[in-house]
């Protein structure tokens, strides 16, 4: 059985440009990364988190049961 959640990266930033080109309105990631990209921003000497964003999308498989 497959998983029924997927994540990735928002518009496939980083992965092969077929799949972000199957979908109309989506941009190449590739012009604007900052926009996609999960990062954190450490402080060198304490090693706290000063900040960070974590970006993904999830895709959700359903099925309809009532056919």
């Amino acid at each position: 059985i497959g998983s029924a959640l997927v994540i990735s990266q928002p518009h496939f930033y980083q992965a092969d440009e077929k799949l972000w080109k199957m979908f109309d309105g989506l941009s190449d990631p590739m012009l604007a990364p900052d926009r996609y990209e999960t990062y954190i921003l450490v402080e060198p000497h304490t090693g706290a988190a000063l900040s960070g964003h974590a970006r993904m999308q999830v895709y959700c498989k359903f099925i309809d049961y009532t056919t």
